[in-house]
């Protein structure tokens, strides 16, 4: 489970696995000891925090510039599909199929 505070940019670590030469291990590695974006990670998403919209936007731009695609459109809506940006008051601002957000606790599960 990953806690969400605040706006939180949510990746699968699958996705990471897929385009971050060495993976989701390397890319933590590489961000780590938290260099103030990556804030928590488990066994299926690593977390970006951000207080503000700029700096949500700031990081998908960095994501999608290592290959990982944001939004795509599925049965005529728009989804989410490498990473989902989260607000700790609504959820995911768009459809994610791969998380459920639990607004009592603030934390994000996988869909299995």
């Amino acid at each position: 489970m990953i806690p969400i505070e605040f706006l939180n940019l949510v990746i699968k670590r699958s996705s990471l696995d897929r385009v971050y030469p060495g993976g989701a291990s390397v890319f933590i590695q590489n961000h780590e000891p938290f260099d103030g974006r990556v804030n928590a990670y488990d066994d299926h998403f690593v977390k970006f925090g951000a207080m503000g919209p700029e700096d949500i936007h700031a990081i998908a731009e960095d994501m999608e510039s290592i290959g990982l695609i944001g939004i795509a459109e599925q049965n005529g809506e728009q989804v989410w599909t490498d990473y989902c940006v989260i607000d700790e008051l609504i959820g995911p601002t768009l459809q994610c199929n791969w998380i459920k957000y639990d607004r009592k606790t603030r934390e994000v599960l996988i869909v299995e």
